[in-house]
């Protein structure tokens, strides 16, 4: 799909999704640096990131990538971390 529509960026975070789901966490990454080389304005990518770097116990890195993520689009902000900012 990503041949016949390369600029449909959400098929590439589905695959980077799989990716990770099959455990591929350094597929995934790339998949997500090459989505964040198109455009670093998704939020989604940051998530994605944020959920592989915790699967490996990289918890200092999967912070970074919240952090980007809640300023890019401040509503994926839990409401419970955001009382009091």
């Amino acid at each position: 799909a990503t041949l016949e529509n390369p600029e449909a960026l959400d098929i590439y975070l589905y695959r980077a999704m799989c990716l990770k789901d099959m455990e591929l966490y350094d597929k995934a990454l790339e998949m997500l640096d090459f989505v964040a080389g198109i455009s670093d304005e998704i939020a989604e990518i940051h998530v994605l990131k944020a959920d592989v770097y915790q699967l490996e116990g990289r918890k200092n890195l999967a912070q970074e990538e919240l952090q980007k993520a809640y300023r890019l689009k401040p509503e994926l902000e839990p409401k419970e971390e955001r009382v009091g900012k």
